[in-house]
């Protein structure tokens, strides 16, 4: 039997699946003694619908408050322990899915990336829209954080490296449209090192020529920019943050791995 979404649906996730099998790159090859970690909704054995981890994710909108990482085993996790601010796991697309309106996980622990530069990527599936930003970021809580957002008008308007005192986003960028997954890159570098770089797989990208300059010690967000501020509904698969600017390579690597190339 196929899942609920349909036999499109899952045909095309298991496409990508026998694609990156086929592979002999993962993402655990970006992380050499690096801060951050890879977050997989493919992998069901990482789901938890409790924050204490003790019940696995098995079915279809089975809540999530619990997420490991597959590299360093950080920790997502809903921090309060309450069902009703849990995303959902979806099994067509394998994505753990957020409301835009309280759902959120947070990381267990602060990550210590405190310096430039760093990168974000998230892989996502293309037919769930926002109405407001913020679907993947790093922040410490108060006023400065770096995000990458998704944007229901078709635009992906929370490209953001906000240091305390100034906020920087990048021009609107083209969100790709129709069904299935698709990722959006956030590059976070010093000015010296050619500023930040945002971008969606095939599509158009978006700089911060002099981003502002702050270091950061803060925790992941997943469905919200920080704590308390602009909530997204997003469906997510995969989210990668680390310690280090993605190279060309990097990219390419990330885009065959999860199949989106």
């Amino acid at each position: 039997m196929f899942p609920n979404a349909g036999l499109a649906a899952y045909m095309a996730a298991e496409k990508q699946r026998k694609r990156r099998r086929s592979s002999a790159w993962t993402p655990t090859l970006l992380f050499s003694g690096q801060v951050g970690d890879w977050w997989s909704a493919e992998d069901l054995s990482s789901l938890f619908t409790d924050k204490a981890g003790t019940t696995n994710v098995a079915a279809n909108n089975d809540v999530v408050g619990r997420w490991r990482g597959q590299v360093n085993s950080n920790i997502l996790w809903q921090d309060t322990d309450t069902t009703s601010m849990k995303p959902l796991y979806k099994s067509a697309l394998q994505t753990v899915q957020t409301d835009g309106v309280d759902d959120f996980l947070i990381s267990s622990a602060a990550l210590t990336i405190t310096a430039s530069p760093m990168s974000i990527m998230a892989v996502f599936d293309k037919s769930v829209l926002t109405t407001v930003n913020g679907a993947v970021s790093y922040s410490n809580n108060t006023a400065e954080y770096r995000a990458v957002g998704l944007h229901s008008t078709g635009a992906s308007a929370a490209m953001t490296d906000r240091a305390a005192t100034s906020t920087v986003s990048t021009p609107s960028l083209t969100r790709p449209s129709g069904t299935g997954l698709a990722a959006v890159f956030g590059i976070f570098n010093t000015a010296a090192a050619g500023g930040n770089r945002f971008f969606f797989v095939s599509g158009t990208e978006g700089t911060i020529a002099s981003p502002p300059a702050h270091t950061l010690t803060g925790s992941v967000h997943v469905g919200r920019l920080r704590t308390g501020l602009n909530y997204s509904a997003v469906g997510l698969q995969h989210v990668v943050i680390v310690d280090k600017a993605f190279s060309s390579e990097d990219i390419t690597n990330l885009n065959t791995f999860f199949g989106l190339s």
